[in-house]
């Protein structure tokens, strides 16, 4: 609050099946594909599943503040989960004739 929209302003309005970019420290990018989003009151902690490291299937998670800022906790009152998984690559054929 009174700082500005931080860069995660609009992600409670992102949607399934939406597509995310993100670029690793060598500019590589990946895009992924929104398979779910959550919002939760933000006293029930931060999902620990989205802590869950380096082991199983590539997952993207993004995880912000939302809903109404709370003064007497100087925090916002809901904490808002985008979940996303690699975009499958397809490959084009080209047929030439």
């Amino acid at each position: 609050v009174g700082q500005g929209n931080g860069a995660f302003h609009d992600l409670a309005f992102v949607t399934r099946g939406s597509t995310v970019t993100t670029v690793d420290p060598s500019g590589v990018p990946t895009t992924w594909t929104v398979t779910a989003t959550e919002v939760t009151v933000k006293t029930d902690g931060v999902d620990p599943a989205v802590f869950a490291g380096p082991t199983g299937p590539r997952e993207l998670v993004l995880v912000t503040c939302g809903g109404q800022f709370e003064p007497a906790i100087k925090s916002y009152a809901d904490n808002v989960y985008v979940w996303a998984e690699p975009t499958p690559y397809l490959a084009t054929v080209r047929n030439h004739a």
